[in-house]
């Protein structure tokens, strides 16, 4: 069986069963390819500390669930009589004594259903302390998934814009069939880096995004100027998965797209938002934050609330606040894989 991302990263999270851990050492021994992946993954997972939010239990729910413990195992009546220490469990006893003992059957129930009690308390605190931990590792593996596929896509991109004279990311046209984001897909998948629609998708985002018709493949720049509208329009919507791209820089009144300058704070790729109405819904893992591919080559996880903070310019609208392609050489603006460069 090959071993995937997932559990490459479910081994470096600390995630994965002794088997699984067996497996994948032995792999990595074998296989050079497969260290190269494991190390590049680790270097992912190390640039995602900015997360501020912390999945932790309330400071006070071991003396909370304790003390609804300890009132579990005191009955009313023992209250009454000022004794705070549990009934004494007697030995069980023969039938005869049984029947002539008549509070024995009372206590035996009662104290039934206090021991019923303490254990589902028990259980309730285990579940508390368990839930966040579990909930977090995914939200983890999620975010570093996603994290490694964008870098993946934008370390290509940066290929093919090194190869350009003007040192350009790849175009996307002002019209015609290729005046979509997701053209970025389409280029990718022209050289080999994409192979399927599966990989632009986010993990964080399954059964959240809309769907606006299955995708089996990612067409080329040839296909797309033979397709039927019906068939465009469906490329146009899902080629570029659950990512928004670069809309371009107008510049002379012409989009061009952006020059390849290696800057720290200029977002090439993104998590993209559920865009409706002109207002962004940032749904992508569990609306915490986006993982923002930048020129430089890294990738760091941004709440939205920190963007002109931290990046100085909000990465999906120009400096005019539309939903179009950047006005000037630092004005980066990214866009859902069905925008148009100049706006819907």
């Amino acid at each position: 069986m090959p071993i995937s991302d997932e559990d490459l990263i479910a081994y470096l999270l600390g995630d994965a069963d002794p088997q699984q851990c067996k497996r994948i050492e032995t792999g990595l021994a074998e296989d050079e390819s497969l260290r190269a992946r494991l190390s590049e993954l680790r270097m992912v997972l190390g640039q995602l500390n900015t997360l501020k939010t912390h999945y932790e239990p309330p400071a006070d729910l071991f003396d909370k669930t304790m003390a609804r413990i300890d009132e579990a195992c005191n009955p009313a009546d023992s209250e009454k009589t000022g004794d705070s220490h549990p009934p004494i469990v007697e030995p069980e006893a023969p039938a005869v004594q049984l029947a002539a003992c008549s509070g024995t059957s009372e206590h035996r129930v009662r104290r039934s259903v206090w021991d019923s009690a303490a254990l589902t308390a028990c259980v309730a605190v285990l579940f508390c302390l368990l839930v966040p931990t579990v909930l977090r590792a995914r939200f983890e593996s999620r975010k570093a998934q996603c994290a490694y596929r964008l870098s993946y896509l934008g370390r290509g991109l940066i290929d093919l814009a090194l190869t350009d004279p003007q040192r350009r990311f790849p175009a996307v046209a002002s019209e015609g069939p290729e005046s979509f984001a997701g053209m970025y897909a389409v280029q990718l998948s022209g050289i080999g880096l994409v192979n399927s629609p599966a990989e632009v998708r986010c993990a964080s985002l399954e059964g959240c995004r809309p769907l606006r018709g299955t995708l089996e493949y990612i067409p080329t720049v040839t296909q797309l100027k033979t397709f039927e509208p019906a068939k465009l329009e469906l490329c146009r919507n899902e080629a570029g998965g659950d990512y928004a791209y670069s809309l371009g820089l107008v510049d002379n009144g012409l989009i061009v797209p952006p020059r390849c300058e290696g800057r720290t704070r200029f977002a090439v790729l993104a998590d993209a938002p559920l865009i409706q109405d002109g207002r962004e819904e940032f749904v992508a893992h569990d609306g915490q934050g986006m993982n923002i591919f930048f020129e430089d080559g890294h990738v760091a996880f941004v709440l939205p609330q920190y963007w002109q903070n931290e990046i100085g310019d909000n990465p999906f609208r120009n400096i005019k606040f539309d939903h179009a392609a950047g006005l000037n050489a630092n004005d980066a603006s990214l866009g859902p894989s069905y925008f148009h460069p100049l706006g819907n």
